[in-house]
């Protein structure tokens, strides 16, 4: 049976769904008229917050379209946001290397690092 969450609990999870909310968990309790003590027993759960997490996706994804563009605009002058673009479109893995007690690699796998403009400029010089 599907989870259906009460009022007080849909009125909850859109505030904490919505990142312009700045309240309380406090004056949040407050506003819904419950303690926050209830608050906190709501989001362990699981099912509940299964609920906020879908009204975050139907949030966010408004904004996909346009953090798309931002991010194939900074492609040009950023290796980073190539290296993110294709993590995104699951074209390369990340193996993680423990070489030591405090040292790890990350290492990309499936395509070339770009090279940097500034490596190129000193290649045709």
């Amino acid at each position: 049976m599907a989870y259906i969450p009460t009022p007080q609990q849909q009125q909850f999870a859109m505030m904490l769904a919505d990142p312009n909310n700045k309240m309380t968990m406090a004056e949040r309790a407050r506003e819904i008229g419950v303690t926050p003590k209830t608050l906190y027993a709501w989001m362990n759960n699981q099912d509940f917050m299964g609920y906020v997490s879908g009204l975050i996706d139907k949030n966010t994804d408004m904004h996909l379209a346009y953090a798309w563009k931002c991010l194939v605009d900074r492609m040009q002058r950023d290796t980073n946001a190539i290296r993110l673009f294709f993590e995104l479109k699951d074209k390369i893995r990340q193996r993680l290397e423990v070489t030591g007690q405090t040292a790890m690699t990350v290492k990309f796998e499936g395509i070339p690092r770009p090279q940097r403009p500034e490596a190129k400029d000193a290649e045709n010089a």
